[in-house]
């Protein structure tokens, strides 16, 4: 197996492992003593964490063995796990918060770090720079394995409970022994030495001659992270989901399938027209659901859901793999951890202007929100000829 296959298949089993436990963690949390509020403080903290600290972290990756820093990622991942099943026995909310806190650590490290680690052995194996293929290609089974495992996990929480949390810490920690022994170091000293702050100046100008990608990578990113935050509001806006909670598992894992799609098809993609159409289907699908709230009819919303997820990981990919064609190696986790922090901050900002925006009566503000960015990245890409070449 290339190097490059054996960090896409630990990273994309890291990920799913994970989300073993993702579709009934709050279920969870508030089982065992914690209240809205303090979920709230707990995601918060979480938040702040990451925009704070994820430039710094960003620069650690640059400068060290990445195989390190992703050994890490997994240690602090399985250390939360494993809080989390204690915390059955001590129904205090302090033990969340403590989880929380290498939750976010094992986001900050694998977060920053997977382009970098992934993108650099993909090119230093094949000599070629097509990463739309392999990003796709890790989207396609990343997002596949998460469905699976989320809604298996599901299943198996009602039969073993806190015990889930203990069985996907074990399972991590045997991934952490497979990645150690299989997975190739990155440590080459051309390529993780101390850069002097002329070259890196000279990097950064190129990346910001493409300002048009770096804008549409991150508006996109935003409203993603604002619209799954919010898509089971929106759902429960639709009587028949309400009246019927499991569906609310069956909208997670439909889009979760509908992003693996689209890295399955990003991987064919290699010019900005097929971009163009990707946009105006959002679009399209943005509209879906206003009418679809409207009628309060469930199977054209959940059309629109799977169509918007689709779109939305098929655009991120894309703008990611060609931003990350124009970057030297020296400064690709740097690269990721700026983009993280701008897009964690939008968010932020875009979250806080909604809470209070946002009533029962105006749920449709969110999809309208996404047809003005859909039309503002649209005309940015359109009328710009010479961003065309994307």
């Amino acid at each position: 197996m290339k190097t490059y296959n054996k960090i896409l298949l630990s990273t994309c089993t890291f990920g799913s492992l994970r989300m073993l436990i993702g579709a009934i963690s709050v279920v969870y949390m508030l089982s065992n003593g914690l209240n809205l509020s303090g979920l709230a403080f707990v995601k918060i903290l979480q938040m702040i964490i990451l925009f704070t600290l994820n430039i710094p972290i960003s620069k650690i990756i640059d400068k060290y063995d990445r195989k390190k820093i992703y050994l890490l990622s997994i240690i602090c991942a399985c250390i939360n796990l494993f809080i989390l099943y204690y915390a059955s026995f001590v129904h205090q909310n302090y033990i969340f918060y403590l989880a929380e806190i290498f939750n976010a650590f094992a986001l900050l490290f694998y977060g920053n770090l997977y382009n970098a680690y992934l993108l650099d052995e993909y090119f230093k194996t094949e000599k070629k720079k097509d990463f739309h293929n392999i990003l796709g290609k890790y989207n396609k089974f990343l997002y596949f394995g998460i469905a699976i495992f989320a809604g298996f996990g599901a299943l198996l929480y009602f039969y073993i409970k806190e015990y889930l949390f203990l069985l996907a810490s074990l399972c991590l920690f045997l991934l952490f022994i497979y990645s150690l022994i299989f997975l190739p170091k990155q440590i080459n000293k051309k390529v993780f030495k101390k850069v002097n702050s002329k070259r890196t100046k000279v990097a950064l100008r190129k990346i910001l001659k493409n300002p048009i990608l770096i804008l549409s990578l991150i508006l996109i990113s935003a409203f993603y992270q604002i619209f799954i935050q919010y898509w089971q509001v929106l759902a429960s806006a639709i009587t028949y989901i309400k009246a019927h909670s499991y569906l609310f598992g069956l909208i997670f894992i439909i889009s979760l399938l509908a992003q693996s799609l689209a890295g399955k098809i990003v991987q064919n993609i290699t010019k900005i027209k097929a971009v163009l159409y990707a946009i105006f289907f959002l679009f399209f699908s943005l509209a879906l659901s206003i009418f679809a709230l409207s009628k309060n009819n469930i199977f054209l919303f959940l059309l629109s859901i799977a169509f918007i997820f689709f779109c939305l990981r098929l655009l991120m990919i894309y703008f990611s793999a060609n931003a990350h064609k124009n970057i030297t190696h020296h400064i690709r986790a740097r690269f990721d951890g700026y983009i993280n922090t701008s897009t964690t901050g939008l968010s932020a900002i875009f979250l806080l202007i909604l809470s209070f925006a946002l009533n029962k009566q105006n749920l449709s503000l969110i999809p309208f929100a996404g047809l003005a960015l859909a039309c503002l990245v649209f005309s940015l890409l359109i009328f710009k000829k010479k961003y065309r070449k994307y």
